[in-house]
């Protein structure tokens, strides 16, 4: 009797210990910010600077857009954010008050304008 009540604890807690990193991973706060950089024909704009703003924290991170014009962020806290994208050849692009919720995935459509990089569009 002894031996089976061992045995039913010890499966009892490894049962547990097998849902435990499940549990953890439905913890996640922090979300992401994606999107697709294109011109105003549509087409795509590899090698774009896409800087992702944190506004009360004053904090930055930047990465660039892959062949087909894709940009991600992970793992930002939840909060007010402020885009802000470049490329040679094309006005410079703001979009500020970009709010992203907890375990938010945030896609935006960015379409740059040809211009100088000293002219800016603004999107609030």
């Amino acid at each position: 009797m002894e031996r089976i009540r061992a045995t039913a604890y010890y499966a009892v807690v490894l049962g547990l210990a097998l849902l435990l990193p499940a549990s953890l991973y439905a913890q996640e706060t922090r979300g992401r910010i994606t999107g697709r950089v294109q011109d105003s024909t549509r087409g795509v704009v590899a090698g774009a600077s896409v800087k992702i703003t944190d506004v009360a924290r004053a904090t930055t991170t930047a990465t660039t857009t892959n062949a087909e014009g894709l940009f991600q962020v992970n793992y930002l806290l939840p909060g007010n954010y402020a885009v802000t994208v470049e490329s040679a050849g094309f006005k410079k692009y703001v979009q500020d008050k970009v709010r992203l919720e907890l375990n938010q995935t945030l896609d935006l459509a960015v379409v740059l304008e040809v211009g100088g990089q000293e002219e800016m569009i603004t999107v609030s």
